[in-house]
């Protein structure tokens, strides 16, 4: 335990909890003076108001803790009183609002959050009152606080709210991919050690709000990095949107360039999805195009694939998604607002896609002629939920560029394989007919063969019937002469017999 005390010592007694609360203000009021200048800039930013609130709640909590410690720093008596109780009721008020701020409201009830936070802090008011009061009676100047049944309360409490927080932090796809579940992880680990190590102590000196203390100097920085990530993004692109005339319409038109340059559709598709990126301030951009026979979409983003620099797509049936088939079949855009009827719809697209938190949706249906041929989905950062008049005006333009586009290409390569498939079939045609003549002349030759053969077969019949013909002729004459010796003969014997 002795590296322990010495954090403990470290965190707890002067200079050492001087520069903890110096270091924790400052990195709180980076985050109060971003989210406040962000919310201010778009007063529909929640997560920009709900990190405000939060901060500025936690740096005033600091500063009385802080003040607190400077005043009875030599009174150990009354500091021991007094500071036990106070910050231990801060650390639950501290825990409370992380994850009020780190958790995005529930989407079917969105001001539940408000009010679980009311009760809590008016909870946690009441219980500090009756446990300093009890403290006050209890307390002796040795005292170990962390042996008091209140600490363990406190303690519980502070284990329940960041476990829960961190189970919704992660469950919630509009959080999941932030460092916001990372925080409430590390906090919830602190609170565990806290408890553990104070439990296994038994140096009546050691403070057990030492691995707390810890906590909050990983975590505070922390959230400074997660909401300057989240505020840097819009003012780059409101940076670009605020150029001059000139400058905006050079980008432009070096944009739609590289769209109509003559690539690959897959390339193109790419090509347009940089183009929506740079011109509307959208931190998702998808550019989906319908199958031939228009029950599919494949949608390529500007988000990148996990541990590779291509860009993510997908495959849809046009089912999958409800609105879909209507902006499909009206050709009209849809934008998709948290409060509207639509909004149970915008949130199963996201997870449906898995892109994670984002603010409002804009869909613009691609339409070449009388055909809509694809969709551009646009979708703003989490917490964003309004898009500015120049992007809802940009859109629909931007969205009719592209479909002509794309649609010209799509036609083109339409073209080429039907000129491809025109030359093949004529070229099997060709190769057809030769076969058949080919074939045609083999026929004529075999039956030309036959009849030789049936000709000769005849000659040969003919001969053996003229020699059976010379042999039987001969066989007359011999057979006629021997008819008239015979004859003769005869006729001498009746001329004999007559004389006679």
């Amino acid at each position: 335990m002795g590296l322990l005390q010495q954090i403990g010592q470290l965190l707890s007694e002067p200079p050492g909890n001087i520069i903890y609360y110096l270091v924790t203000l400052l990195a709180l009021q980076a985050v109060f003076g971003i989210s406040i200048s962000q919310w201010w800039r778009e007063r529909s930013n929640d997560t920009a108001l709900r990190a405000a609130a939060a901060s500025g709640g936690l740096v005033l909590l600091r500063v009385i803790l802080l003040l607190a410690g400077l005043a009875l720093l030599n009174n150990p008596t009354n500091a021991i009183l007094i500071l036990p109780p106070l910050e231990m009721a801060a650390n639950t008020v501290t825990a409370v609002l992380l994850v009020w701020a780190f958790v995005p409201p529930a989407r079917r009830h969105p001001h539940l959050n408000n009010i679980i936070l009311a009760l809590s802090l008016l909870i946690i008011g009441a219980m500090y009152v009756f446990y300093a009061v009890q403290w006050r009676g209890m307390a002796l100047p040795a005292a170990n606080y962390s042996s008091a049944l209140q600490w363990t309360v406190w303690s519980l409490l502070q284990i329940i709210t960041y476990a829960y927080g961190a189970s919704l932090a992660w469950r919630d796809g509009r959080t999941r991919h932030t460092l916001y579940p990372l925080m409430l992880g590390f906090m919830l680990i602190a609170v565990i050690a806290q408890f553990a190590s104070a439990a296994l102590s038994s140096d009546a000196a050691y403070t057990p709000a030492a691995w707390i203390r810890l906590g909050y100097l990983i975590i505070f920085p922390l959230w400074a990095v997660q909401v300057y990530r989240q505020t840097v993004s819009p003012l780059l692109a409101a940076r670009q949107a605020n150029a001059p005339v000139v400058q905006q319409l050079i980008n432009t038109l070096q944009l739609a360039t590289q769209v109509i340059t003559p690539v690959p559709p897959n390339g193109r598709v790419a090509e347009a999805v940089t183009m929506s990126a740079q011109m509307i301030d959208a931190a998702f951009v998808g550019v989906g195009l319908l199958s031939d026979d228009g029950q599919q979409i494949y949608i390529s983003s500007n988000l990148p694939q996990k541990d590779t620099n291509a860009p993510r797509a997908w495959q849809l049936s046009v089912a999958d998604w409800e609105p879909l088939a209507e902006i499909i079949d009206y050709r009209k855009g849809m934008i998709f607002q948290p409060k509207e009827p639509h909004a149970r719809q915008r949130y199963a697209l996201y997870e449906k896609l898995d892109i994670g938190p984002m603010g409002t949706l804009m869909a613009q249906p691609l339409v070449m002629g009388n055909q809509t041929i694809g969709v551009l989905f646009l979708a703003r950062r989490m917490g964003q939920n309004r898009w500015s008049g120049r992007d809802e005006a940009v859109a629909p333009i931007l969205a009719d560029y592209l479909a002509q586009a794309l649609g010209n290409s799509r036609q083109h390569q339409a073209d080429l394989r039907k000129a491809a498939t025109t030359a093949v079939s004529t070229q099997v045609n060709s190769s057809g007919r030769l076969i058949a003549l080919e074939e045609e002349r083999d026929k004529l030759q075999t039956e030309l063969d036959t009849a030789q053969a049936r000709s000769q077969q005849a000659e040969k019949r003919a001969a053996a019937a003229a020699k059976r013909a010379a042999v039987l002729a001969e066989s007359l004459q011999m057979m006629e002469a021997q008819t008239l010796e015979n004859q003769d003969e005869r006729i001498t014997a009746l001329e004999a017999q007559i004389e006679s």
